[in-house]
């Protein structure tokens, strides 16, 4: 069962070297055996070995849970614009408790008192010329043995430029909450930043709000001349005929193209997918299949979308932001002001010649 908000995902590009489908089936047979760790000398002298079953452990994908998605996008004028294929797997992966020894540490515990395994969902999916893996968990620990299993060699990090998230800010402020004519983003209800300091100085700001321009740390942030880290928002698609809207999606995301969905408010019009078992026999949708579509309509469509725009209007952008920076250090002075500190009390200003 797919729970509101309570499903994180991290995406990661694939090594170019990978480029079909039969590569990524080929590492879909991919297992991982270690041991858990256990004190050496304590082993020798009980005459257990450093590769007891006892404490073997091994990750791999099950074979069963493949899945095939076929989705097709409308743009906005609801002619069809892209088609993404995606193949979802279950992978096994199992984890060690810390203490392997019976009370008397004169024997090891038993494989089932000492291993235990959890199944994360992981989505492949290709855009252009190029393969994404999205792994369905937050947890850094899984994390990095679902690298192991497909090959550290093969994943490639994303790293979102950071001026991407004050230009949705800057749209949001500036341009009555439209990235364009057929985006719009009536909400921006997240926000993390991060004020540079002395060395491990660093400030990590978060704020949550129904509307986060009503928090002064957000314009504070851009004004300073910092860049956001990540923004949660609703975002619309709309279609440039009719003005109505294709999608409604409320997500979070960040510059490693980390992802928080609101699964049960998200709505998506424009796109049609069926899915099919590893045999190719159809199957019905369900709740999870749906999160898999959102999670592959973000990260293959919506985000690389709003990149793309973000280029294109790069300059503009950058002409604009310190009239903007200008603008909000001016509002935080007012609303002080207001709060009953005299303009006599900023020292900064005191020191100006014309003051």
């Amino acid at each position: 069962m797919v729970r509101r908000n309570n499903r994180n995902a991290v995406t990661y590009k694939l090594n170019s070297n990978i480029s079909s489908w039969d590569q990524i089936d080929n590492l879909l047979e991919n297992i991982n055996t270690r041991f858990a760790r256990a004190d050496k000398r304590t082993l020798a002298k009980q005459g257990i070995e450093l590769t007891d079953e006892r404490l073997k452990m091994e990750n791999y994908w099950i074979e069963s849970t493949k899945k095939v998605i076929n989705m097709n996008i409308e743009d906005t004028t609801g002619n069809a614009e892209k088609t993404i294929i995606a193949k979802s797997v279950v992978s096994h992966i199992e984890r060690n408790h810390q203490n392997v020894w019976n009370s008397s540490k004169t024997n090891l515990k038993s494989h089932e008192d000492i291993v235990y395994h959890e199944k994360v969902d992981v989505i492949f999916y290709k855009i252009d010329l190029h393969f994404y893996v999205i792994f369905v968990t937050s947890d850094p620990v899984l994390i990095d043995h679902l690298k192991e299993l497909i090959g550290t060699e093969n994943i490639v990090s994303i790293n979102i430029e950071n001026s991407l998230f004050s230009w949705i800010y800057w749209k949001y402020r500036e341009n009555d909450k439209n990235i364009d004519d057929q985006y719009r983003v009536p909400f921006i209800t997240a926000f993390t930043g991060i004020l540079e300091g002395e060395a491990e100085d660093d400030t990590l700001l978060n704020g949550k709000s129904a509307d986060v321009s009503n928090l002064g740390a957000v314009d504070f942030h851009i004004a300073v001349g910092e860049r956001l880290q990540s923004v949660g928002i609703q975002l619309e698609k709309l279609n440039s005929e009719t003005d109505s809207t294709m999608s409604q999606l409320f997500f979070k995301f960040d510059n490693l193209q980390s992802l928080a969905i609101d699964f049960k408010q998200s709505i998506m019009t424009d796109i049609k997918y069926t899915v099919s078992d590893s045999q190719g026999q159809s199957e019905e949708e369900t709740d999870r299949i749906r999160y898999f579509s959102l999670l592959i309509y973000l990260n293959a469509y919506i985000i690389p979308k709003l990149r793309n725009l973000y280029a294109i209007d790069e300059q503009n952008f950058n002409n604009e932001l310190y009239g903007f920076r200008v603008r909000l250090a001016n509002k935080i002075l007012d609303d002080l002001i207001k709060h009953g500190v005299g303009i006599e009390n900023f020292d900064a200003l005191q020191k100006q010649p014309n003051i």
